[in-house]
């Protein structure tokens, strides 16, 4: 075969375990070149031989005792799968010894295979590891595959030993427990590439992850350069999906109300007995303790990813964080200046609005704050909401992005903003919690409008799961 060739079945190759495409017209002899180039990735190759042993060759035989002993986990599952379904008292034996003692590609193969074998004891296996899952708290390099397996598994020991692991693993003490089988086996160049492109996520808005200040991501975020560095697995697997349970510090908003009446909101960079620091809209302060009245406890402005990303995506954006072990480099920030809260007029509440509505609000915003500023004012990857045309105008606007998203660009105040990333939904907020913010929005940072009502939510539920929006599909406002 010429180089070119070669090199024109590997592209195709990868392309087909990327996207899945319809190879069916790939000839005999091609896959099996494919399957046997030492070249190629493990999952290229594993995808050649299982389609080649789909065409059932006359060697198909000799070809999964051959390829059983593959250096490479994934080409070396396909051939021991093939074998348990032509032997399934054998390939019961294999499958066992690979489930529970070999590398962690092995496992996980070893239970898509075990998912449909026919043959006698396999239940027995199934309730033993089940069990043995759930004294490990769900931990295990398989412990996804396991459950999917067993979730196909017709007998009912099978689905009775998976339904007592799964309420072990809903502990309504524990938010983190039912993420625990995503602790180890993830895949890291996956999880880099969901890093860059997952749509749920997104990432890369507010994310870098690299030393180099001029390479991709926000800044809204930290950089994960050095996140190994920082904890464990568990501690990475917090950040994702409780991304509240330890802020970072310097990413964390704060709602400060003053002595005075007044109020700030912004990212809390430290506090000390006799002061706190805050950045507020890239102003720097100092406020004296004596001029706090109260402050909440800092929270992260990362969207709740619990419910948005599935066990697999969790569990290899973990194994690529785990990578990320060389820091970034650290410049130092200048000194706070002193406030004077004399300089903070006193928060004076529209007429008619509850003030526990603008307090809810309040506290929701700070997720939209992320994006948007800690004052409105927006940012690299958000327009302002701070005296915006949209906030002032039709309600069902608000109300609609909040439960489909927006994409593309938008003019706010006869300007226009490329936005580089869409607007994610946030349809898991509650009608009140909805109603709150948008009141909150419409009220504050110079706005001034017609408080939001759960029951104006409510009646648009239904455009929850259509398109995302786009300024076309908006009421027009001046």
């Amino acid at each position: 075969m010429l180089k070119g060739e070669s090199d024109t079945l590997k592209a195709a190759l990868e392309l087909v375990t990327l996207f899945q495409l319809d190879v069916a017209s790939l000839p005999v002899d091609t896959l099996t070149t494919l399957a046997a180039n030492q070249k190629l990735s493990g999952s290229a190759r594993a995808k050649a031989l299982a389609m080649l042993l789909a065409r059932k060759p006359a060697n198909a035989v000799e070809l999964a005792d051959k390829y059983a002993k593959d250096a490479k986990d994934e080409v070396a599952m396909v051939a021991i799968g093939e074998l348990a379904q032509r032997n399934p008292a054998q390939g019961l034996v294999e499958l066992s010894n690979a489930a529970k003692t070999g590398s962690p590609a092995r496992r996980q193969g070893a239970w898509k295979a075990l998912a449909k074998l026919q043959a006698s004891g396999v239940d027995a296996l199934f309730v033993e590891q089940l069990s043995a899952l759930g004294a490990t708290k769900g931990v295990s390099p398989a412990a996804i595959e396991l459950m999917e397996a067993a979730a196909v598994r017709p007998e009912a020991t099978v689905k009775d030993a998976l339904a007592k692991l799964k309420a072990a693993l809903a502990d309504p003490r524990n938010a983190l427990a039912k993420w625990m089988p995503a602790l180890e086996g993830g895949d890291a160049a996956h999880g880099f590439a969901l890093f860059q492109a997952l749509p749920a996520g997104q990432c890369l808005r507010c994310h870098r992850a690299s030393a180099d200040s001029h390479a991709a991501g926000g800044e809204a975020g930290p950089n994960l350069a050095g996140i190994a560095k920082r904890g464990d697995r568990r501690y990475l697997l917090e950040s994702i999906v409780q991304s509240s349970a330890v802020v970072v510090s310097g990413y964390g908003t704060v709602n400060i109300d003053l002595t005075n009446g007044g109020a700030l909101t912004g990212t809390l960079l430290q506090e000390k007995p006799a002061f706190v620091d805050v950045d507020v809209a890239g102003n720097r302060w100092r406020i004296a303790r004596k001029d706090v009245k109260a402050m909440t406890a800092p929270v992260s402005g990362m969207p709740a990813l619990d419910g948005v990303l599935t066990l697999n995506e969790v569990r290899d954006l973990v194994a690529w964080m785990a990578t990320l072990e060389k820091g970034a480099a650290v410049t130092k920030a200048p000194e706070p200046k002193p406030l004077d809260i004399a300089t903070i007029k006193p928060v004076v509440h529209a007429e008619g609005i509850d003030p526990a509505v603008m307090a809810l609000g309040k506290q929701q915003f700070v997720t939209c704050s992320a994006c948007h500023g800690p004052n409105a004012e927006g940012g690299p990857i958000a327009p302002p909401l701070a005296k915006s045309n949209w906030v002032n105008g039709p309600v069902e606007n608000l109300i609609r992005i909040q439960l489909r998203g927006l994409q593309g660009p938008l003019t706010v105040s006869g300007k226009e903003y490329k936005l580089p990333g869409p607007m994610p939904a946030q349809a898991y907020q509650t009608d009140e919690q909805i109603a709150a913010v948008l009141t909150y929005v419409r009220n504050s940072f110079g706005n001034t409008a017609a408080p939001v009502k759960p029951e104006q939510v409510k009646a648009l539920r239904g455009e929850v799961g259509k398109p995302m929006l786009t300024e076309a599909d908006l009421v027009p406002v001046k």
